[in-house]
């Protein structure tokens, strides 16, 4: 029975530092500085072959970006990436294959309501495009 607990606590142990997360302190232009000067905090974690991300206003303490890249430095976007207002609402939603745009994109005013939809394939638009007013009102489309 010690034995099997001292085998089990290994394991976990094992898998644990097997995971891979890195987590930095950044400014706004991206630049990574010390916690005291950061404006965003971000948590990056492997999952599988894809490394996710999460990044988070420091202030608000609310999430600002989460997504999936292909690289552990997170240059290469790959699948659904959802970007936050500071206040918690939704300012875009895409998708992207190989860091290009690739399938719908929306961006919403801080209220809620849609600004931009359009449609993406490998980086190229396609379809569809509109804009909206705050009001829902058809400001501009493109065929």
């Amino acid at each position: 029975m010690k034995l099997y607990f001292i085998l089990c606590s290994f394991l976990i142990l094992t898998l644990n530092c097997a995971a891979q997360r890195t987590e930095q302190y950044f400014e706004y232009q991206g630049r990574q500085v010390p916690v005291d000067r950061a404006l965003f905090f971000s948590i990056t974690e492997k999952e599988g072959d894809r490394f996710h991300r999460r990044v988070y206003y420091m202030r608000e303490d609310n999430l600002q970006m989460e997504g999936y890249y292909i690289d552990s430095n997170c240059n290469i976007k790959q699948g659904d990436f959802v970007y936050y207002y500071p206040g918690g609402n939704i300012e875009i939603k895409s998708s992207y294959s190989n860091n290009k745009l690739d399938g719908r994109y929306l961006s919403f005013y801080t209220d809620g309501m849609i600004k931009d939809s359009s449609n993406y394939l490998m980086g190229n638009l396609t379809g569809f495009s509109y804009s909206l007013h705050p009001d829902g009102m058809m400001k501009d489309s493109i065929i």
